[in-house]
């Protein structure tokens, strides 16, 4: 935008709570102007709740109820930015004012070099506040004396917000303030650990966990009803934020007696849920989670392979019909050895856990997906007969061309190690972060350009037919090829008792 000359996209994501977070920041110092860091990252806000894709890797969700693995790693990060004269910023405006009168920094014991401020600064009123050492907070650059930053706002410089904000600061920088921060962060555990005792007294599959007045409720066992507690919790008079976070926050004038009829409505609201047989243990029903998992698979999988006739609309239902003759085409074209059969189970295996996996930790995703992608694509060129004619007729990559697709892949952390100039397992491991960016983007790149050449070539239709055929392959894949591993036993079995 006006007055900076960098590219909106010229950000790095870098994962928490992980040391190649902090090589990576080393290794590209001079080309990062500022860290910047939510340090409610502690409670794991952005970590799904139950869900049934959750369920597909027994995943649960994550939480930490110590604060000292996490102010250690925010010591860490401190050391490495300052050590690179690079800015650490907090973004608190979730944290500010709510873990202490100082927020996360006094919190965590650790200062940032600009802090970032919501609404909690002002009592409520609708505010941003950024403010840090004075050599940052300068509105113009020294050097670009035209690079200035622009402050505006609807509410900047707002009577009633500054007379609000006024106020609070005023009240959180008494002497006494702290010791109502304590208070109301000793009631929320003293509750936290009572429920936690009903809760485990009832054999409820329920835990409850905070981060000073920040609480939650946790699900001890995976379960394709959870949610349904919620409901529950609203027949109590309970009605609990369960969108966005959903994280819990205590007022500081919260009592004891709030918290006590909190607990009772929780607890009533479980053991409703559980006498209505919601929740089911392992002795009622053996075998529950897998069958529980199996079953959500076979759902998801019927869902694109059979769907009922009468309830599609024409044309949707010949769309549909054109992506399975395609399906069944590219089968016969390219999927008649067995053991590429194999292998392509166990890519698509890896692709739909990939699928779940890319929007928790899209490094190891990609890395998972390029080696099932190598696995897949060893299958047609060694094992296949050539059928590049038939493939150009299914308008998708012929086997060559994946073939450089895969290349391309590998070639990309060939280029950083060379880069760097050091090819070694700790300088790979620092960059693998942002090769898995670009493989990513070259996957969007391949994709989407191929959509791109279809829509001109032929017509959008044909395009998309394509693009929601190589989508969906990895589950279809599955429904086809399952039985290829006993196939390949018997197989196997066959060919030895021939040799003998």
């Amino acid at each position: 935008g006006l007055g900076s000359e960098r590219e909106l996209t010229d950000c790095l994501t870098l994962k928490d709570l992980h040391p190649a977070s902090l090589a990576l920041i080393r290794w590209r110092a001079q080309e990062i102007a500022g860290v910047l860091i939510n340090p409610v990252q502690s409670f794991h806000p952005n970590s799904p709740p139950p869900s049934d894709t959750v369920l597909l890797t027994s995943a649960m969700r994550k939480t930490e109820e110590s604060s000292t693995p996490y102010a250690e790693w925010l010591r860490q990060l401190r050391d490495v930015c300052t050590a690179c004269d690079i800015p650490l910023i907090f973004d608190e405006v979730y944290t500010g004012f709510r873990l202490a009168p100082g927020g996360a920094q006094e919190y965590f014991g650790v200062r940032a070099d600009l802090v970032v401020y919501g609404k909690t600064v002002a009592g409520g009123m609708p505010i941003g506040v950024v403010c840090g050492k004075r050599e940052l907070m300068k509105r113009f650059d020294s050097d670009h004396p035209m690079r200035i930053a622009y402050v505006i706002g609807t509410f900047s410089a707002h009577p009633l917000v500054m007379g609000a904000m006024n106020e609070f600061l005023r009240w959180a920088t008494q002497a006494d303030t702290a010791h109502v921060y304590d208070t109301a962060q000793q009631r929320c555990a003293r509750w936290v650990q009572a429920t936690n005792q009903q809760l485990a007294a009832s054999a409820l599959p329920l835990r409850v966990v905070h981060f000073g007045t920040v609480w939650t409720v946790l699900f001890k066992e995976p379960s394709r009803y959870n949610w349904l507690l919620q409901y529950y919790l609203r027949a109590e008079g309970v009605t609990l934020s369960w969108v966005g976070t959903g994280r819990c926050l205590s007022s500081l004038d919260f009592t004891e007696d709030d918290y006590q009829e909190l607990q009772d409505k929780l607890l009533r609201a479980a053991r409703t849920m559980r006498s209505d047989a919601w929740w089911l243990s392992e002795e009622q029903q053996p075998g529950r989670a897998k069958i529980m998992r199996s079953r959500l698979v076979r759902e998801m999988v019927g869902s694109l392979v059979r769907v009922p006739a009468p309830r599609m609309p024409a044309p949707l239902k010949n769309f549909y019909t054109e992506i399975m003759r395609r399906k069944h085409d590219d089968h016969v074209a390219s999927h008649s050895n067995l053991i590429n059969q194999f292998f392509h189970l166990l890519s698509s295996s890896v692709f739909i856990y990939c699928y779940v996996l890319v929007f928790s930790d899209l490094t190891l995703a990609m890395s998972l997906g390029l080696a099932a992608l190598f696995v897949r694509q060893i299958g047609h060129a060694i094992l296949e007969p050539p059928c590049h004619d038939k493939e150009e007729l299914l308008l998708g990559l012929n086997t060559r061309k994946k073939t450089m697709v895969v290349g391309g892949y590998l070639l990309i952390p060939v280029i950083h190690l060379v880069s760097a100039g050091s090819v070694s397992l700790e300088t790979l491991g620092a960059t693998i972060p942002v090769v898995a960016w670009q493989w990513l983007l070259m996957t969007l790149a391949v994709v989407g350009g191929h959509v791109s050449y279809l829509a001109w070539k032929h017509d959008l239709r044909s395009a998309m037919i394509w693009f929601v055929k190589l989508a969906t392959d990895p589950l279809t894949d599955i429904a086809a090829y399952y039985t290829s591993p006993s196939r390949l036993v018997q197989a196997l079995q066959a060919r030895k008792g021939e040799a003998l």
